[in-house]
């Protein structure tokens, strides 16, 4: 039996009618375009949000960080999840850092699932999962009540040449 999958907290009626978020200035255009797309956002209303931007973060793409560390702030795992695969569709670098903020974002919107898609997708993007990545995945995974997961993670820290916090 499969565990019953909500949606992110802030895909429910209410944040989306209260407008709540976090949106300091800098990042406003892509951010508030971002987090007025329906929940959960396709793949290609991400992507359409984010052609105006791919350019810049191909030649720049630590610009992306702050784009998905507002995501985690505002609980969007969905759309931080969503916004690395668009990245990578456009040719646009991944790293650790863009990993480890949509691991936050995902991990604050208690999405546990998304959590470890997104580290398991982490080999394929040429990113190397470290302490801290996994000890959000394992955070995400307790919280969860997802225990058995949890313990996985942490007994298969030392096969990635990882030591697990004590």
């Amino acid at each position: 039996q499969s565990p019953q999958v909500r949606p992110p907290k802030a895909c429910t009626k209410q944040a989306h009618q209260t407008g709540q978020s976090s949106n300091p200035q800098g990042k406003a255009p892509t951010l508030n375009a971002l987090l007025a797309l329906d929940c959960p956002a396709s793949l290609d209303h991400v992507v359409d949000v984010l052609a105006t931007v791919l350019g810049d973060w191909r030649k720049n793409p630590r610009a992306a960080t702050g784009v998905l560390g507002q995501l985690a702030k505002n609980r969007r795992g969905d759309l931080a999840s969503t916004m690395i695969r668009g990245m990578a569709l456009n040719t646009v670098e991944t790293n650790i850092f863009h990993y480890g903020s949509a691991l936050s974002a995902s991990a604050r919107s208690s999405q546990w699932q998304l959590v470890l898609g997104l580290l398991s997708r982490m080999p394929d993007a040429k990113v190397a999962p470290n302490q801290i990545t996994y000890n959000a995945a394992i955070s995400a995974c307790e919280k969860g009540g997802q225990w058995q997961f949890a313990l996985g993670l942490l007994s298969s820290m030392p096969d990635a040449k990882l030591i697990p916090d004590k």
